[in-house]
């Protein structure tokens, strides 16, 4: 009974939260009554259209950069959690090592941060120190960035297409080591 009372809470809430979007932004074709076009979720674009995915390493290139790190890292006396994200940060995937107590979370951050700064993890630790506006922004959005060691930018023909992120190894410095031994370890490629 508490698990129905709430779901209608919270769909109470989406829905009046959805009227308040409206009425803001104008848009009539959604005021009034939410109703959804039969096959469209909530969220997606009207006319039942679907996003295009950014571009980003096929979801085998992926799994494969994450086995190779963990293998990596496992040769150097770590367990990680390593994130491989597409091109605009969302995680395509992420692993945690046997036996590994790192926070997947960071992992993805890493991975989503080289790849909004187009820069690796050690080069943003040392932009930090020497660019206090870079360092602001970073230290304002903690659960969006991590500019530590570890993370690296993928790029097929000079074009981004994601990055890696490790989280737990030993040190920054090995998880970005571990970065650049899967990356020379696997063949990247656009799906």
């Amino acid at each position: 009974m508490t698990k129905r009372i709430i779901f209608s809470l919270i769909l109470i809430l989406v829905v009046s939260g959805l009227g308040n979007a409206q009425e803001r932004t104008g848009n009539k074709e959604m005021s009034g009554n939410p109703q959804l076009i039969k096959g469209q979720s909530i969220g997606a674009p009207a006319g039942g259209a679907s996003l295009k995915p950014a571009p980003g390493p096929s979801l085998d290139t992926a799994l494969s950069l994450a086995q190779a790190a963990i293998a990596a890292c496992k040769a150097k006396g770590s367990t990680i959690s390593v994130s491989v994200v597409d091109s605009a940060g969302q995680a395509k995937v992420t692993l945690n090592a046997d036996g590994s107590s790192a926070k997947s979370s960071t992992a993805v951050r890493k991975a989503a941060t080289a790849v909004a700064f187009k820069a690796s993890g050690s080069e943003m630790e040392i932009r930090a120190k020497n660019d206090k506006a870079f360092s602001d922004l970073i230290s304002a959005n903690p659960n969006e960035y991590n500019n530590h060691a570890g993370s690296l930018v993928l790029k097929v023909n000079g074009e981004v297409i994601g990055g890696i992120g490790i989280s737990g190894a030993a040190t920054h410095e090995m998880c970005e080591e571990c970065c650049h031994e899967a990356i020379a370890n696997v063949s990247l490629k656009l799906p």
